[in-house]
């Protein structure tokens, strides 16, 4: 069909069309973070990025799996540049919770973290949102807090978000991957929600931990008929400027493969998709060759930066890789 052979030729290079008339080009050095060696945490793969920048190095937190495990944990690193990382002495930096049934207990994963230095609560100046999976495989939304940024206490009040308890709901078998920004007095998450499918659903919060979900959840869905992103989307990358800006992950029904894609809205809520998508794919015969997932997004000294994690085969290694917006490289063809 003519609409899901122009979405594949647009993610087939290393460049991708923008809605801003700009391209994503993705760094040399890919991957930028790596699998741990020999039987580190995280040998297995690493996933689902999140990167901030303190106003000195760059911060990211980020999954690792151990071969043979599906236990994954949370890890951190730190760089100069966003392109060359160190990960810490001390990964992982949080863990599943001793017992397997608790919330917790099976896995935890897909960090979302805000980072306030003037917070009144020193132990709290770094503030973690985290998804945790049980023995059941029920998957919440949990918090914890840090003073470093290393070193994390997971809340009392875990899990902050759950899945519906209605048999039938847009979200009533899981709650995942959220992105979390600061304003205007409260917090703001978007994330997504599994029922039906995976979608995108928006809450508030005024202190992180108490959440009300949006009145006309869900606040994006997947694409119909044969649009790129019409099995799936999550894992949202949340900026806010002039308006807001979304980036998600969408995966293709037919080529079961994921993209990354944009969209952008003037309130908290009402997103509306490109016209031109998905932004970004994988670059055939290269590492993340299959798929790409994960964005995060992070404006720095008047540059868009996005890490995201890809594989170069179906069920292949996750690594970790970056990529930048250039205003001045014309988009791929369509």
């Amino acid at each position: 069909c003519v609409l899901l052979a122009a979405a594949l030729i647009a993610v087939g290079g290393t460049t991708a069309n923008s809605e801003t008339l700009g391209s994503w080009v993705k760094d040399p050095n890919n991957p930028v973070l790596q699998p741990g060696a020999g039987s580190a945490w995280d040998n297995g793969g690493v996933e689902a990025p999140e990167v901030l920048f303190d106003g000195t190095q760059f911060h990211m937190w980020y999954t690792g799996l151990q071969t043979g495990s599906d236990a994954s944990k949370i890890g951190h690193a730190t760089s100069a540049d966003g392109v060359t990382w160190q990960k810490d002495a001390s990964n992982p930096v949080v863990i599943p919770a001793a017992l397997s049934f608790e919330w917790d207990g099976a896995a935890v994963s897909a960090p979302a973290v805000l980072y306030n230095p003037a917070d009144p609560d020193p132990d709290q100046r770094w503030r973690m949102w985290y998804v945790g999976r049980n023995a059941f495989f029920n998957y919440s939304i949990g918090y914890a807090y840090s003073a470093d940024g290393v070193t994390w206490e997971k809340s009392g009040e875990n899990p902050v978000l759950l899945a519906s308890p209605d048999i039938g709901d847009w979200d009533d078998e899981a709650v995942l991957a959220p992105t979390v920004i600061y304003r205007d007095g409260q917090y703001h998450m978007w994330y997504a929600a599994k029922g039906p499918q995976l979608q995108i659903g928006y809450a508030t919060s005024p202190d992180g931990v108490s959440w009300t979900q949006h009145a006309t959840n869900p606040v994006l869905a997947p694409g119909t008929g044969s649009q790129w992103d019409n099995g799936e989307i999550a894992a949202p990358s949340v900026l806010v400027g002039g308006d807001f800006e979304m980036w998600y992950q969408g995966v293709n029904l037919y080529l079961e493969q994921t993209y990354i894609g944009y969209a952008t809205v003037n309130d908290e809520s009402g997103w509306g998709k490109a016209t031109i998508n998905p932004v970004m794919g994988g670059k055939p015969g290269a590492w993340d060759a299959y798929s790409v997932y994960y964005p995060s997004v992070l404006l720095h000294n008047g540059t868009l930066m996005l890490w995201y994690h890809g594989v170069q085969a179906e069920n292949g290694l996750k690594q970790i890789g970056l990529a930048r917006f250039d205003s001045g490289v014309a988009p791929t063809e369509v």
